[in-house]
């Protein structure tokens, strides 16, 4: 079996009330306020612009501000496979993910082996910034 995952960070969430695209209003008497928080942050497997040499295939978003939407290499797909095995008995209320393949990738590994994760979310909101 795949290990426990341990966080150690905790945190709350805030008492006041606040409206979110995905999550619908969360108040105070709602399932989730005051309960414990973990958040578990997954950064993506190699994308083919993490390779060098690669720069005749970088795909970019068809935006007003163009975003590297480059897919995982054959190394991020086993990566994000690892991952996903690592993390396969963590309960998880919801998955977020940004909208760029190589996350949103990484993310469906992870779904796919975890009973606790309905569907993924996309979020463009979470996109990684200044190439992060």
């Amino acid at each position: 079996p795949a290990p426990q995952s341990t966080i150690p960070q905790r945190h709350y969430l805030p008492t006041k009330a606040w409206d979110t695209q995905t999550l619908g209003k969360l108040t105070p008497e709602s399932k989730m306020a005051g309960r414990q928080l973990t958040l578990v942050c997954v950064r993506h497997g190699q994308a083919d612009h993490n390779v060098r040499g690669n720069a005749p295939i970088f795909v970019f978003t068809e935006e007003e501000k163009p975003a590297l939407n480059s897919d995982l290499t054959e190394l991020g797909r086993q990566q994000a496979k690892l991952v996903a095995k690592r993390l396969a008995t963590q309960k998880f209320d919801f998955a977020v993910s940004s909208d760029l393949k190589r996350a949103n990738d990484t993310a469906n590994a992870i779904a796919s082996l975890n009973d606790t994760i309905e569907t993924v979310v996309e979020w463009k909101s979470v996109r990684e910034r200044c190439f992060g």
